[in-house]
């Protein structure tokens, strides 16, 4: 199990109650000299499954902070984070397993179409041959 570390679990708190992450928030979580392919990817993972949105500069609207019951909506919010700390990816996110599912489904070929597609191919290139020689 993979365990939010504190400071993606502040950062994310910080986006419930703004209702976005800028850039320059994440820039701040994600110092150039310190990213890691776990550490890049609990931050996707945790945005996208909290639904926040994540914009280039603060809205000019949102500059006076939340209301209280956007503050009430973010808090019941967080509070269904938390079940999300203790497990960050999930099967049905790898894209690995997702890959290796779907080829499963895919029907194999017989030894006889093998074989009759291995004639149809070597047919195709004696002809292609011929017609650029």
């Amino acid at each position: 199990m993979e365990y939010l570390e504190t400071d993606l679990q502040t950062l994310i708190e910080k986006g419930k109650k703004q209702g976005y992450l800028t850039f320059e928030q994440v820039a701040t979580y994600l110092p150039d000299e310190a990213n890691t392919p776990d550490k890049l990817n609990n931050l996707i993972c945790a945005i996208e499954a909290s639904g926040i949105h994540l914009r280039k500069s603060a809205p000019e609207d949102k500059l006076d902070g939340p209301t209280a019951e956007e503050l009430k909506q973010a808090e019941a919010e967080v509070a269904s984070l938390s079940t999300f700390t203790e497990r960050v990816t999930r099967a049905g996110d790898d894209p690995i397993r997702m890959y290796l599912s779907q080829l499963a489904e895919i029907p194999l070929l017989t030894r006889d179409e093998e074989i009759a597609l291995a004639k149809r191919i070597e047919i195709a290139r004696s002809r292609f041959r011929r017609c650029v020689l």
